[in-house]
């Protein structure tokens, strides 16, 4: 008998066989903790999907009502914060006021509402309101990503300039020169050499300026910069 056994062709046992009679096992001698385990589980995944159904039919209920607010918008183009004078005349900036607020307190969840918030921001904007404007570029840029969120950034950034808050607008032009991928980084370097000039920080200013003599010397900035760095200097010297 026991010559037979040991000429029997003995396989190794299968890895996923293993694995469920190991599971069976612990099952059976912790019975209460693996059930909770996989309830555990698969109420994990009932919430993931719930929430993923959830905001998906937000955004389908805020999708009529945002494409009436875009519309709105002449060209809906945010490329610029120093607006022409045809597009100032196409603002309505009340309305617009008036339906990106309305938008937010019934779709604030949506995935557009960060959108609204700089139609809200570019409004106020155009209505002189400048601390509401501030509030709405700050909100939007915490919703936002990519080049969106940086160009939320670049109006809050603005705005604080043209507000003399000079330390706080540097502060947000600092963060987006030193983004890696940045088409409008020579502008923000731009903005941030004049901030650092309003704080009275003029060893920073010019070193500001000076990085159009190398890293953005192809920059419609360069020439500009090369005259703040003499205007700094002749100041200096005076």
């Amino acid at each position: 008998m026991s010559s037979e056994r040991s000429g029997l062709d003995l396989k190794k046992p299968d890895e996923f066989v293993s694995l469920v009679e190991t599971l069976y096992t612990k099952g059976v001698r912790h019975k209460r903790p693996f059930v909770l385990s996989i309830v555990a589980v698969f109420a994990i995944i009932f919430i993931a999907f719930g929430y993923l159904y959830w905001k998906s039919s937000i955004d389908r209920k805020a999708a009529v009502d945002f494409a009436t607010l875009t519309e709105k918008v002449p060209g809906a183009s945010f490329d610029s914060f120093s607006m022409g004078e045809d597009e100032k005349k196409a603002w309505d900036a009340q309305v617009i006021i008036a339906d990106s607020k309305s938008f937010l307190e019934k779709h604030g969840q949506s995935s557009m509402a960060p959108v609204a918030h700089l139609y809200l921001a570019k409004a106020y904007v155009k209505a002189n309101q400048l601390d509401l404007a501030a509030q709405e570029f700050a909100s939007a840029a915490k919703g936002l990503r990519g080049n969106d969120q940086t160009l939320a950034k670049e109006g809050l950034g603005i705005v604080k300039m043209s507000q003399n808050d000079f330390k706080g607008a540097a502060e947000v032009f600092q963060s987006l020169v030193a983004l890696k991928e940045n088409p409008n980084a020579d502008v923000h370097q731009w903005n941030l050499g004049l901030c650092f000039e309003g704080m009275g920080e003029v060893k920073k200013a010019q070193e500001a300026f000076a990085l159009f003599e190398t890293k953005y010397s192809n920059s419609t900035y360069a020439e500009k910069a090369k005259y703040r760095l003499f205007a700094i200097q002749h100041a200096s010297n005076v």
